[in-house]
């Protein structure tokens, strides 16, 4: 008995389609997957993220930044500060000639020169329009303050002896104490005279 060829394919495909409806066969079918990014979609958005990331740093620090400059708490601004408005009642204490007289009458030389630092910056204070802020070393007034030049040179003369006898323990005359002296009788007069120096 034989068989035609389009016979042999309508039973093939007959068992097929009862193959496929079998309830087996499609229990044992693999599952679909669900659908997973690609890894490089990926990697952009996280690269997106952390721009985005990185430029709201940026934004939040020069806005900190902007409110520290009209506030004051940045270093610039701080500084600007202290040189400008350089007011703080109370600073220098009161030291008078006779006390530092008295230094010198019992040879304590470096100890007068200090005070007369002291008395230096007072006259600052009073004829120079400034209050010092305590935090300013004498270094830092002499640097910072604006004032006439020989005044200011007179400043950093005493400055430096100052410096050097009472912080760097160098053992200091009665002739150190007299150039100081100058340098501070030098150092009001230019002040008084303002910008004719």
């Amino acid at each position: 008995m034989s068989f035609s060829a389009e016979f042999l394919q309508q039973r093939i495909a007959e068992a097929k389609r009862l193959v496929y409806e079998r309830v087996e066969y499609q229990e044992g079918l693999p599952k679909p997957t669900a659908f997973v990014e690609p890894e490089i979609a990926r990697g952009w958005a996280l690269l997106g993220w952390l721009g985005a990331f990185m430029v709201g740093l940026v934004l939040i620090w020069g806005l900190v930044r902007l409110i520290g400059l009209f506030l004051g708490s940045s270093g610039r601004g701080r500084k600007n500060m202290e040189v400008a408005k350089v007011i703080q009642p109370g600073l220098v204490i009161e030291i008078d000639w006779e006390r530092i007289r008295s230094l010198v009458a019992s040879g304590e030389f470096a100890s007068a020169i200090h005070e007369l630092l002291a008395l230096t910056l007072a006259e600052l204070e009073r004829k120079g329009g400034v209050v010092l802020m305590p935090h300013l070393t004498s270094r830092e007034i002499a640097r910072e303050i604006p004032m006439p030049t020989a005044a200011h040179e007179a400043l950093q003369g005493l400055v430096a002896t100052a410096e050097n006898v009472h912080f760097g323990r160098r053992p200091a005359d009665e002739a150190d104490f007299q150039r100081c002296r100058v340098l501070h009788d030098e150092f009001v007069a230019r002040l008084a005279a303002g910008g004719k120096s």
